[in-house]
């Protein structure tokens, strides 16, 4: 017995030398989406500033598909200290679409971005042609993300009877319309950004209630005569449970460097994202609101 205490007395000091030396090995960021869009860009701004913090390398790893459930299992497989999820709005919706309530068994470490939504076109599409079809009971094609998504939640709740979402896996709907493979996309505000800023595409209208300040001469869909409720893209760093607090910590000290400092950051709000600094139970909130 007593060879054994002294075992477990000197593990004890390793493992909390180990504690406090996290990170010891990379960090791994799972997005549930392919690159490009704003989920992938925001978890790329984040390793970028783990690595340079940390001094230690940040991975960031794309798992698209099954409405978010194959990254979210992904994620609860993985080692909980040193795997991290950069996630949407979507990974509550998109389980939960499939009866799947998988989504509880994590939690957020910070939401800090929410953009709208917007309904795209295609250049050579006239510009009130959307509003036209509708008026005229036409049946519309649109390209959205999954069908989980607030984005497109409010892209069908245009029109319930008429649009016809033809779903993607990510930001390959945006391309869609730029390709002019379907005339028409919804997406976050901030994953079109780049097609908009560069006139590939067009925005019609906005979810918000007001106008985004980045697209003054953009209507909300309330201008245009849509009368549902507005919404929102929330983004945010989930964790499991079972994490260390001293490596939450650590992360949430780059986080909030990161999100006063980094260019990036700045960029993303220049393409209409909000973004506000949150403790966990503020977080907390915004993630049950959306259960």
């Amino acid at each position: 017995m007593k060879f054994l205490l002294s075992i477990i007395m000197a593990i004890v000091p390793v493992l909390s030398w180990a504690t406090d030396k996290w990170p010891s090995k990379p960090i791994t960021i799972i997005v549930p989406y392919s690159p490009g869009g704003a989920t992938d860009q925001q978890a790329r701004i984040l390793a970028n500033n783990l690595q340079r913090s940390l001094n230690q390398s940040a991975v960031v790893v794309n798992v698209p598909g099954g409405n978010t459930v194959i990254a979210l299992n992904r994620f609860l497989q993985s080692d909980p200290n040193y795997t991290f999820l950069m996630a949407d709005s979507a990974i509550v919706t998109g389980p939960r679409s499939n009866d799947n309530h998988d989504y509880t068994k994590i939690k957020p470490m910070m939401i800090w971005a929410a953009s709208p939504n917007v309904l795209i076109r295609h250049p050579d599409v006239s510009a009130d042609s959307f509003q036209h079809m509708i008026k005229n009971k036409q049946p519309v094609q649109v390209a959205t993300p999954p069908i989980t998504l607030p984005s497109s939640q409010w892209i069908i709740s245009l029109s319930p009877d008429l649009i016809e979402p033809i779903p993607y896996k990510g930001i390959e709907n945006v391309f869609a319309v730029v390709a002019g493979h379907v005339k028409y996309g919804g997406t976050s505000l901030a994953t079109a950004w780049q097609q908009i800023d560069q006139k590939l595409v067009i925005p019609v209208m906005v979810s918000s209630d007001t106008r985004v300040v980045s697209l003054p001469d953009v209507p909300t869909h309330r201008e245009l005569g849509f009368k549902m409720s507005s919404t929102q893209n929330w983004w945010g760093l989930m964790a499991l449970p079972a994490a260390d607090p001293k490596s939450q910590t650590k992360i949430l000290e780059v986080l909030d460097a990161m999100l006063d400092n980094d260019p990036g950051i700045q960029n993303l709000k220049d393409r209409g994202i909000s973004i506000q600094k949150r403790s966990v139970d503020q977080s907390m909130k915004i993630f049950d609101a959306t259960r």
